[in-house]
């Protein structure tokens, strides 16, 4: 599960994919190969399974760009994303998204669409577009 950093300091996307980054390359400098999760089966190969997390947070990137290309608030993007949630899956789909879109607004690629009801109004919600 991702979550935005600005909800919980050292997490967000940009500190995964980091991590993600650092895995490949501990195991390549290394020969580090075999990894033991702490609630899953061990890891035949780590750096590959580190890779296939990387890839498929960008495709997920992707996909977000993709519906942003018209303004989304979070929870619409969300339900683009994972389609409609009830209870914890809910929130699960809201922080995934909401890390993949602060990602993206940090790196530039988003800005907030409605700015000026934002601030104007105070109880507006930001919509995400593409840049």
């Amino acid at each position: 599960m991702q979550t935005p950093h600005a909800i919980t300091a050292f997490t967000g996307l940009e500190n995964f994919l980091r991590s993600l980054k650092k895995l490949v390359d501990l195991c390549e400098a290394r020969g580090i190969a075999l990894g033991l999760g702490g609630h899953e089966a061990p890891i035949a190969d780590v750096r590959r399974r580190a890779e296939e997390t990387w890839e498929h947070h960008s495709a997920r990137l992707d996909r977000v760009r993709a519906i942003c290309r018209s303004p989304h608030t979070i929870a619409e993007a969300a339900r683009a994303l994972f389609g409609e949630q009830a209870g914890y899956g809910k929130i699960l789909a809201y922080t995934e998204c909401g890390a993949h879109v602060e990602y993206l607004h940090h790196l530039g690629e988003l800005v907030v669409a409605n700015l000026d009801d934002f601030l104007a109004e105070g109880e507006a919600v930001p919509k995400y577009a593409v840049v």
